[in-house]
């Protein structure tokens, strides 16, 4: 597998919406942010020695830096942290969604910039969210399977991989596997995503609202989620990458 270094040294930061990773110090002594530290107030900055996580979930976030501890870089880390937030917070990190990721590798001074956002299928039309009366379809934009684009979170998370990472795939998914099947104490974060996705699931006849409990908020800081109900599937699909999920569609692009 590609790595564009062996290890992206000294300063890597990655930007990833809704979650970064840096695999450099963030200071090297505590005095080197005399600015920001004032423990005369009730908000202060987090300060690491080798690496840093931050998403927009604890559990995520802990898997970055368990990969990080484990000898990955900070690509490794952030595609770790991508594919568990697609199970502990789908919001965030959802397999159907699609993103940019921004890498700096202050070794060689060169920017990269993937793109893989979600694309319109290749039998939409440009009238088909206009109304008879010419207004727009808002509904069937956000809440029909219309309104769904080919998303390229997969894609770019597993090209980034490929082309950065260290570690071996199996290895930077692992914890998000695990995660999905012994299951999580569900947060009040999820819980009110969840359920304000199972409002709108239930506007259509068939949708993911019949397959949720009725009351995500019961669930809040109590029992663990259900893999059965995390949507984690083993055999072809891992047997078949991310084909299972992208036929047809094309890489996502790279842009220098």
């Amino acid at each position: 597998m590609p790595s564009l270094l062996n290890t992206l040294a000294r300063a890597l930061p990655l930007a990833l919406a809704p979650f970064a990773v840096c695999a450099a110090p963030v200071a090297d002594r505590i005095t080197d942010l005399p600015a920001l530290l004032d423990y005369s107030s009730i908000h202060n900055p987090e300060v690491a020695r080798h690496g840093m996580v931050a998403s927009q979930d604890a559990l995520a976030s802990a898997v970055g830096v368990e990969i990080m501890k484990a000898g990955g870089n900070a690509i490794d880390a952030a595609v770790a942290t991508g594919f568990a937030l697609a199970v502990t917070l789908p919001r965030a990190g959802n397999l159907a969604g699609s993103g940019f990721m921004m890498i700096y590798d202050a070794k060689s001074a060169k920017s990269y910039a993937l793109d893989f956002k979600d694309v319109a299928p290749l039998a939409a039309k440009a009238d088909m969210f206009i109304k008879p009366d010419g207004t727009v379809d808002r509904e069937a934009i956000g809440f029909t399977r219309k309104g769904a684009g080919v998303p390229g979170t997969v894609s770019g998370l597993v090209m980034a991989h490929e082309r950065f990472g260290k570690l071996p795939i199996r290895q930077v998914i692992a914890p998000a596997v695990r995660l999905a099947r012994a299951g999580f104490i569900v947060s009040e974060d999820l819980a009110q995503s969840l359920e304000f996705a199972q409002k709108g699931a239930g506007r259509q006849p068939g949708g993911a609202g019949d397959l949720l409990p009725p009351r995500w908020q019961d669930l809040a800081g109590g029992r663990p989620a259900d893999p059965a109900r995390s949507g984690a599937h083993d055999g072809d699909h891992r047997r078949q990458g991310r084909g299972w999920l992208l036929q047809g569609r094309d890489r996502p692009k790279d842009r220098r």
